[in-house]
């Protein structure tokens, strides 16, 4: 039976070392039995190889090289899943950057048009003006907000329905 695998995993990467020195080496590599190995390579396994030691990681990807294998399937793993998380992480701040420019921009013209709408000889189109304006600032504010609202954890994951400093939403 064949089982899926999802991508980017520490179990995809044994594979890929497995089916270039074998299940035994693999094993081997580790000090286990190849069942075991075995084990640690199948996704739904109790036995995570996130639970490897780094020395045990290390020794798998020269074993794979050694054994004519190109590249480090768990270094580069690893490589992807930190890009992954740090993408993730500096996602929202650099969404808040560009949002940040929308609400700078669209608040200073809705500031000049409201000046502008106080000075004598204001028309009901410079009003009309400061008003629309004055929206397009407050969509601006409104499209920042939810980026302001999401809290983190500790371990850089997101922690939905929170303001800042913990208060309920």
């Amino acid at each position: 039976m064949t089982k899926t695998r999802a991508p980017v995993t520490f179990e995809n990467a044994l594979a890929r070392i497995a089916g270039q020195i074998g299940w035994e080496k693999v094993g081997e590599v580790l000090g286990i039995k190849e069942r075991m190995a075995r084990y640690y390579g199948e996704p739904d396994s109790p036995f995570a190889p996130e639970r490897l030691l780094l020395s045990q990681v290390i020794a798998l990807d020269v074993a794979f090289q050694l054994g004519g294998g190109d590249g480090a399937p768990m270094y580069e793993t690893y490589g992807l899943m930190l890009k992954a998380r740090m993408a993730e992480q500096f996602a929202d701040k650099a969404a808040l950057g560009i949002l940040t420019i929308d609400v700078i921009r669209e608040g200073s013209e809705a500031h000049a048009a409201l000046v502008r709408a106080q000075l004598p000889g204001a028309t009901d189109q410079d009003r009309a003006l400061a008003a629309g304006e004055t929206e397009e600032a407050i969509a601006a504010l409104t499209r920042t907000l939810p980026l302001l609202t999401k809290r983190t954890g500790a371990d850089g994951t997101n922690v939905e329905g929170h303001a800042p400093g913990g208060a309920e939403l």
